[in-house]
């Protein structure tokens, strides 16, 4: 366990953030359930008991953080879930014991009412999920997991095969401000001087990370000082000792 979960399991406002996001995302879950039109496009799926998150969260991000190229790949029965990023959408991982824990989650809007694209809580045994450091880089992998869970949308047993390679890079010195982001030596290397998009900054940190990294959830980022940080940054740094903690190397 790292301190930022030490600190979030006597967070009761954290305990609420959480179980409010449930509560939206079963919002969600009863609206497709009631459109068979969305359903049949929907996915659905939980391995069996899946817990309230009690513990601090992580999104594994790419580089620059382009909205429609935010989130690090999953691959789901061999084929790559979206990675785009809007409002509500979630992926993040968080550690337990010896389990690590996975949640994914994207919606449509359709005037007033919102439905699944899909969602995936899986919890992953200590046996089926691996870490590595090199030289500062966490590597945290699943590879081919066939997991047993049941789909929400019509209360069957189902299963699910999962792969992903989520990659954190130190950010103490891969920080740029927005506002100069346009001419970072990565831009200029990689995107020949010129972004599709702006890379999504939120207000609370006014930095894009131009590595691939986990960053805490928002919920925690933007409550910094409340997790005894100095600032955005400074709690973005500490993950990867946050990381490595979990993981034992």
């Amino acid at each position: 366990m790292c301190d930022l979960c030490l600190k979030v399991k006597e967070d009761q406002s954290y305990q609420q953030y959480m179980s409010d996001t449930y509560t939206k995302m079963n919002e969600r879950l009863k609206a497709t359930r009631q459109n068979t039109e969305v359903a049949k496009d929907a996915v659905a799926f939980s391995t069996i008991p899946f817990p309230l998150i009690d513990f601090a969260v992580f999104e594994p991000r790419m580089s620059l953080q382009i909205p429609s190229n935010f989130y690090q790949n999953i691959l789901v029965d061999e084929k790559k879930l979206r990675n785009d990023w809007a409002t509500g959408w979630l992926r993040f991982i968080g550690f337990k014991d010896t389990s690590l824990f996975l949640i994914s989650h994207s919606f449509k809007r359709q005037e007033v009412k919102e439905f699944l694209l899909n969602t995936f809580m899986v919890e992953f045994k200590k046996d089926e999920w691996k870490a590595s450091n090199e030289k500062g880089k966490i590597t945290i992998f699943v590879k081919d997991v066939e997991k047993e869970g049941i789909d929400f949308l019509t209360d069957l047993e189902t299963k699910h095969k999962f792969s992903f390679s989520f990659i954190h890079q130190n950010t103490e010195h891969a920080m740029v401000p927005r506002d100069r982001i346009e001419s970072s030596a990565l831009v200029k290397t990689i995107y020949h001087g010129h972004l599709s998009q702006k890379p999504l900054a939120f207000d609370y940190t006014e930095y894009v990370v131009t590595v691939p990294h986990f960053a805490p959830i928002s919920f925690l980022h933007q409550d910094w000082k409340k997790y005894g940080h100095k600032s955005a940054m400074d709690i973005q740094n500490a993950v990867l000792d946050m990381l490595k903690q979990h993981i034992l190397l």
